[in-house]
């Protein structure tokens, strides 16, 4: 996703540049795990299209396998509310138990 680098980085405020390291997409939402090299791994949340859009929340941090429902609780509460329950199904299982621990 190189064209949406420079939007995402813009998006993000003094940050200089960012790398897409993986991306979801499911209908109309978007995540993108993004590294800006100066602060923690990310998830942005987009609905929309992310060149089009500002992302609505971050996920970032480090959770263990047993923080998934509270993780899968934070997205589908919070500003991701509406995000389809497969795709917040999807994120809370890879951040939780889809990563080397």
């Amino acid at each position: 996703m190189p064209i949406i680098t420079k939007q995402v980085a813009q998006q993000l405020h003094n940050v200089e540049s960012v790398e897409v390291l993986q991306s979801f997409h499911y209908r109309d939402w978007y995540i993108i795990n993004v590294n800006t090299h100066v602060s923690d791994e990310g998830y942005l949340f987009y609905k929309g299209d992310p060149s089009k859009n500002n992302y609505l929340t971050i996920l970032a941090g480090a959770y263990t396998k047993d923080d998934e429902r509270f993780v899968l609780k934070s997205i589908q509460d919070g500003k991701a509310k509406g995000i389809p329950k497969a795709l917040a199904r999807c994120i809370a299982w890879h951040v939780t138990k889809g990563q080397s621990q």
